[in-house]
C-alpha cells in the first residue's frame, strides 16, 4: 500500500462515506454507512466516526471533512465563506475540531453567494467536488460550466480556480415530492429509477412549448387520468419536464464553455441527453471522483502554505 495522504469524509444528509486516499488521489481503502447527517444527534457524530475510521488511524493522517457535517443541525456550525472566492482558499479556512480523535480532524467551510434571483445562496460539499474538478481538469479548460445534478442541482461558471457565484435548483427534490406525495403518487407505478426514454423526451420537449412550467407539470395527471399517459411512463415524464427546465433556465452559463456534469452516471446522463439537443459541449465526472480529489487538493494546499494538519 502506498502512502496515506488524509482521511477524506462526504458527510451527506442521508450517507456517509469515508475513504483513505494517498497523493495520487488512489483510494485505498473506503467505507460507506447509512449514518447521515439526519440520522444523528450533535453527539453521535464523533463516536460515529471514530469506529469507521478505527483501523486507519494508525496511519496518523489528518481526517478532512466536508458537507452537512458543517452545517447547523451537524457536528460543528461552520460559517460560510463568500463568493467570489478563489477554491484553494479553502484549505487556509478549514475548521479545526475539539476531538477525542487521536489524528487532526478538519471541517471545510461551505460557500454562500448570490444567486440567479439575486438572493442568497448555499452550498456545502459541492464546493470541495468543485476544487477536485478544477484541480483535474485539462488545461486547456480555462473557463468553464458546472452542474451537479442532484435533490439540489447546482450551476455556476468558474474562472480561473475561482467561484464567481451559483445557482441551486430544486429539481431532484421536487421530482421525488411530485412522485411521492402529491395527487401524481396514486397513479405511480414505475419505479423512480426506472426510465422510460420515450416519455421522458416528451417532457423535454413540453417545456420548449407555451404555458409555464406549472400548467406543463399538471399535464402529467392529465394525460394520466385521460389514459393517454401511461402510468409506467409517469415518473419518466415528470423527470424529463423538470430537467429540461432547469437545463432551459441555465443554458445561457453554458454559452462557449465546455459543461462538466458532477453526479451519479444515472441522473448526470439524463441530463446529458437534455443538453445535446442544445449542442452542448458536455463531460461527465462522478461525484466521488470529483470528491476526492477535492479532497487531495485540499491537503497538498495546506502542506504547501505551511498549515498543520
Amino acid at each position: 500500500m502506498s502512502k496515506p495522504l488524509c482521511i477524506a469524509v462526504d458527510w451527506g444528509s442521508s450517507n456517509l462515506r469515508v475513504y483513505l486516499i494517498d497523493q495520487d488521489g488512489i483510494v485505498l481503502a473506503e467505507q460507506l454507512s447509512e449514518q447521515g447527517m439526519l440520522a444523528l444527534s450533535q453527539a453521535d457524530f464523533e463516536p460515529v466516526l471514530s469506529t469507521l475510521i478505527q483501523p486507519w488511524l494508525h496511519h496518523q493522517v489528518p481526517v478532512l471533512m466536508a458537507g452537512m457535517v458543517g452545517s447547523r443541525s451537524g457536528w460543528q456550525e461552520v460559517p460560510y465563506l463568500d463568493c467570489p472566492l478563489g477554491l484553494e482558499a479553502l484549505a487556509t479556512q478549514l475548521f479545526k475540531l475539539d476531538t477525542r480523535l487521536p489524528v487532526a480532524a478538519y471541517i471545510v467551510p461551505g460557500v454562500k453567494g448570490i444567486g440567479a434571483a439575486g438572493q442568497v445562496d448555499v452550498m456545502r460539499g459541492e464546493e470541495t467536488q468543485l476544487l477536485g474538478l478544477w484541480t483535474s481538469k485539462p488545461e486547456n479548460d480555462g473557463a468553464i460550466a458546472f452542474c451537479l445534478p442532484g435533490t439540489h442541482c447546482k450551476w455556476g461558471q468558474l474562472d480561473e480556480g475561482r467561484l464567481e457565484s451559483f445557482s441551486t435548483m430544486m429539481t431532484g427534490e421536487l421530482f421525488a415530492l411530485l412522485c411521492q406525495h402529491s395527487s401524481l403518487a396514486k397513479g405511480q407505478t414505475e419505479s423512480l429509477s426506472q426510465f422510460d426514454q420515450e416519455w421522458f423526451d416528451a417532457g423535454v420537449s413540453l417545456v420548449q412549448e407555451q404555458g409555464g412550467l406549472m400548467h406543463q407539470l399538471f399535464t402529467a395527471r392529465s394525460r394520466t387520468v385521460t389514459g393517454e399517459l401511461p402510468s409506467s411512463g409517469l415518473a419518466s415524464y415528470l423527470s424529463g419536464i423538470l430537467i429540461g427546465a432547469d437545463v432551459l433556465a441555465n443554458l445561457e452559463l453554458c454559452r462557449n464553455r465546455h459543461l462538466y456534469l458532477i453526479g451519479s452516471d444515472t441522473v448526470s446522463a439524463r441530463y446529458q441527453r437534455v443538453l445535446s439537443r442544445f449542442a452542448v459541449d458536455v463531460s461527465q465526472v462522478t461525484a466521488k471522483q470529483a470528491s476526492v480529489q477535492g479532497f487531495v487538493a485540499l491537503a497538498k494546499a495546506a502542506q504547501t502554505k505551511g498549515i498543520p494538519l
